[in-house]
């Protein structure tokens, strides 16, 4: 049964764009968190390593 779902076109179609989305999404929040890490070392404010786990309360830091 699972080779039949996976041999349709359509649904590898879909389950690549899903996997693209993702790594997409991941590397885009990846990404913001870097750079706001960086410019609050550059600023010597409190960054992500200082406010909250894993810098989640960031935005509320920044204003």
């Amino acid at each position: 049964m699972r080779e039949l779902i996976l041999d349709d076109p359509l649904s590898i179609v879909i389950l690549k764009a899903v996997i693209i989305f993702v790594i997409c999404l991941v590397s885009t929040i990846m990404a913001v968190w870097g750079e706001r890490r960086i410019v609050a070392r550059m600023q010597m404010r409190l960054g992500p390593n200082r406010v909250g786990k894993f810098g989640v309360l960031q935005g509320l830091a920044d204003g």
